[in-house]
């Protein structure tokens, strides 16, 4: 069994690229099972010792193209951007769904209700089929239930203009993180609703202004900082070392194809001359 790396040879690659392509092509069509997967332990000899050979030897093109049968088959990392956008994407669909209770939950208080003719029960029950439309939308819309629902309320044009208030104030008071107890309460006592979110506003700020820093979290950004400075060193430090060995291999490849093609037709050109000038 071979160990190591394959001697490359030009006159096999030009034959399986040329002839041999046409020949599995035309296998392909004559036999139906010709290429399968599993098709060639027909002649378990012969599979499990091109499977052995695989294993233990490696092309010098595949090395330098970064290329190989294994990795065509893998599915491609995903990139960091890619990671952050799912991420993202995630964190505002979890927060997206936390919305949609609200809306749910004011749509069971009326639900048993008789009158459903005022604007309260009209904007609740909007309100309730957006979050069924909510739901049925992609991970990846990159909106909260909030700011879809804004959205489509600034986008009617046929509707009450008192129903489309009320649904812009429930969503408000959503976004603040006001109660459904609260909301159906100040919409049932006729109070309006930005009184509500100005107390709601009122209330954050002053939580806000005697909240104070943690000491801790400052350290932790540095922390995080200077690891990410450390990877990106690292990530420098071992391309550089990738391009060196490539350089290398590279410098090793042009030798040998000279040492091998170039010096014996030289060495055969000066041969020959010289049986011509021997015969003159």
């Amino acid at each position: 069994m071979k160990f190591g790396f394959r001697t490359p040879s030009f006159k096999r690659s030009l034959s399986a690229a040329t002839k041999g392509a046409a020949k599995r092509a035309l296998m392909r069509e004559i036999v139906p099972y010709y290429g399968k997967r599993g098709m060639g332990w027909s002649n378990p000899k012969k599979a499990a010792y091109n499977h052995l050979y695989s294993m233990t030897t490696a092309s010098p093109v595949d090395l330098l193209t970064n290329t190989s049968s294994r990795r065509t088959t893998a599915k491609p990392l995903m990139s960091e951007v890619e990671y952050q956008e799912k991420l993202s994407a995630l964190e505002i669909r979890q927060i997206g769904l936390k919305q949609c209770d609200t809306p749910m939950a004011l749509f069971k208080m009326i639900e048993n209700d008789g009158s459903n003719a005022s604007p309260m029960h009209q904007a609740i029950r909007r309100l309730h089929s957006y979050v069924l439309g909510y739901m049925n939308k992609p991970m990846k819309c990159g909106f909260d239930y909030c700011a879809m629902s804004t959205e489509r309320l600034l986008r009617l044009q046929r509707i009450n203009p008192d129903v489309k208030e009320k649904c812009l104030n429930i969503v408000e008071c959503i976004k603040l993180g006001i109660s459904a107890d609260d909301i159906f309460k100040t919409l049932s006592s006729e109070r309006p609703l930005t009184t509500l979110i100005v107390e709601q506003h009122i209330i954050d700020n002053s939580i806000s202004q005697k909240s104070q820093p943690i000491p801790n979290v400052p350290q932790k950004q540095q922390n995080k900082q200077s690891s990410k400075k450390d990877l990106r060193t690292w990530e420098v430090v071992l391309r550089c070392i990738g391009a060196i060995a490539g350089f290398v291999l590279l410098a090793w490849l042009v030798l040998w194809l000279i040492a091998e093609f170039v010096f014996p037709a030289i060495l055969f050109g000066l041969i020959f001359l010289s049986f011509l000038f021997a015969k003159k």
